[in-house]
C-alpha cells in the first residue's frame, strides 16, 4: 500500500472521527442541516493532528487540498443567498426574510419538522424547496415555504393560522413566477365565515391598504376557485406577464397586509368556550381540505418532486387538517423532454 493510500485512509478516519465528536451528525432529527462551519472545524482539526512519520507532508500536500475541494455539504444553508441558477435570482427572498423577522419580533418557537419536509431537492431539474415552521400562544401554526427553480421557478408559500381561541382569519399567501413570463399574485386575510359581520370585523380595515395597490385588483378564475368562501373582498390578487410589478408592488403590499395582520391578531380577544374553538377548528379544517385541491403551487410540487412525496408534503405539511383525500391538483404542470415546465389543467379527482 502506497504512502498516499495510507495517509488517505487515516485521514477519513480521523475525519469521520472530529464529525462524530463535534456531535453534528444525521441521527439527530432536530439538526437540519450541517453548517459550514462545523464541517470545515473538522476537516481543520484532522488536518491539525500529526501525520503517521511514513508519509511525508510534502508528498501529500496536494492531496490534502484536493480533498478539502471535493468535500460538500448537500445544500446551502438555509435561507438561501443565491438560487440553483447563477442566471437567477431569489424573487422572493426579501419577502421571506421579511415574514422571518416579524415572526421573531412576535418571540415564536421553531416547529420541529419531519426532515424530508425541511429539504428536498427535484431529481427532474436543478431545483430544491426548504420549509420553516413556527407557533407561539396566539399563532398554532405558521409555516413558510420557498421553492427555488432557477429561471423556471420562484415560489413564496406561507399560512399564518390562528389558534382555536381567536377567529381571526388566516393569512394566505402564495407568489408564484412561472419562467418570469408567468407571474401569480395571491394575499389574503382568508376569512372563517363570508358574512357580512365577519367582514366588518376584520376584512374592512384592510380596505384602506388594498386601495393603493390597483395593480393587484384581480378576480379569480371561477374555472378552479369554485367556492370563493374562504377569499375576502380585500384579496390582493394579481396576474403578470413579468416581474416588474413584483419589487414596486407586491413586495411593500404584501408587507403591509403582513404588518396589518399582526396588529390585528394583538388585539384579538381569545375565546376559549368550547362550542367556540370547535367552529374555529372545523372551518380551518374545511380550508386545508378545499387548498389542498385548489392551491396553485400543489401541481409545482407534483411535477418537481414527484407525487409520492408532493402528497406527502400537503397533507402532512402544508395542510395537515386535509380529509386524507387523493386528488388531482387543479393546477398541473409536466416537464418535458427539453426540461420546461409546461401546464396541464385537466382538472380530475381520484377518491380512494
Amino acid at each position: 500500500m502506497s504512502h498516499i493510500e495510507l495517509f488517505l485512509i487515516f485521514l477519513l478516519g480521523s475525519l469521520v472521527q472530529s464529525i462524530s465528536l463535534l456531535n453534528i451528525g444525521i441521527s439527530n432529527r432536530n439538526t437540519h442541516a450541517l453548517s459550514v462551519a462545523s464541517l470545515n472545524q473538522a476537516i481543520t482539526t484532522t488536518l491539525q493532528r500529526p501525520i503517521p512519520s511514513v508519509v511525508s507532508s510534502a508528498s501529500i500536500s496536494s492531496e490534502v487540498k484536493t480533498m478539502k475541494e471535493v468535500i460538500r455539504l448537500p445544500y446551502e444553508a438555509f435561507p438561501w443567498s443565491r438560487s440553483v441558477s447563477e442566471t437567477a435570482s431569489l424573487t422572493y427572498m426579501d419577502m421571506f426574510m421579511h415574514e422571518l423577522s416579524v415572526i421573531e419580533s412576535l418571540g415564536m418557537e421553531k416547529i420541529s419538522i419531519e426532515e424530508k419536509f425541511v429539504y428536498q431537492t427535484s431529481s427532474t431539474k436543478s431545483a430544491r424547496i426548504a420549509s420553516l415552521s413556527f407557533r407561539n400562544e396566539q399563532y398554532r401554526y405558521v409555516r413558510l415555504t420557498y421553492f427555488d427553480g432557477g429561471d423556471s421557478v420562484q415560489v413564496l408559500n406561507s399560512l399564518w393560522y390562528p389558534s382555536y381561541e381567536y377567529d381571526v382569519p388566516m393569512l394566505g399567501v402564495d407568489l408564484i413566477s412561472l419562467g418570469q413570463s408567468r407571474v401569480l399574485s395571491v394575499i389574503d386575510l382568508q376569512p372563517l365565515h363570508p358574512t357580512i359581520e365577519y367582514s366588518n370585523k376584520y376584512i374592512d380595515r384592510l380596505t384602506p391598504i388594498r386601495n393603493k395597490y390597483p395593480d393587484l385588483h384581480g378576480t379569480l378564475s371561477g374555472k378552479f376557485y369554485d367556492d370563493t368562501s374562504f377569499f375576502s373582498k380585500n384579496m390582493l390578487f394579481g396576474r403578470f406577464t413579468d416581474n416588474s410589478k413584483i419589487n414596486p408592488v407586491v413586495n411593500p403590499a404584501f408587507k403591509e397586509y403582513l404588518n396589518a395582520y399582526v396588529d390585528i391578531m394583538s388585539t384579538a380577544e381569545a375565546n376559549h368556550d368550547p362550542i367556540k374553538k370547535s367552529e374555529v377548528f372545523q372551518r380551518q379544517k374545511q380550508y386545508d381540505t378545499y387548498s389542498a385541491l385548489k392551491d396553485p403551487a400543489v401541481g409545482l410540487f407534483d411535477a418537481y418532486f414527484g407525487k409520492e412525496w408532493s402528497q406527502s408534503f400537503v397533507h402532512d405539511y402544508l395542510f395537515p387538517l386535509a380529509n386524507d383525500i387523493h386528488v388531482e391538483p387543479a393546477h398541473k404542470f409536466t416537464i418535458n423532454s427539453t426540461g420546461d415546465l409546461v401546464p396541464n389543467n385537466s382538472n380530475r379527482q381520484t377518491n380512494n
